[in-house]
């Protein structure tokens, strides 16, 4: 039977954390390299 919590679960959600603290020179090549304006996430499904 159950009682309670028997082990720690793990917690929900995406990670708490700072994911880039400076702006990498990676980060704004990539922003700038895209020539068309793209939405993010999963494409459309056609």
């Amino acid at each position: 039977e159950p009682t309670g919590e028997p082990s720690p679960k793990r917690p929900r959600g995406r990670p708490k954390g700072s994911k880039n603290k400076s702006p990498s020179k990676a980060a704004q090549k990539k922003a700038e390299a895209t020539g068309e304006k793209r939405p993010r996430g999963r494409p459309r499904k056609w």
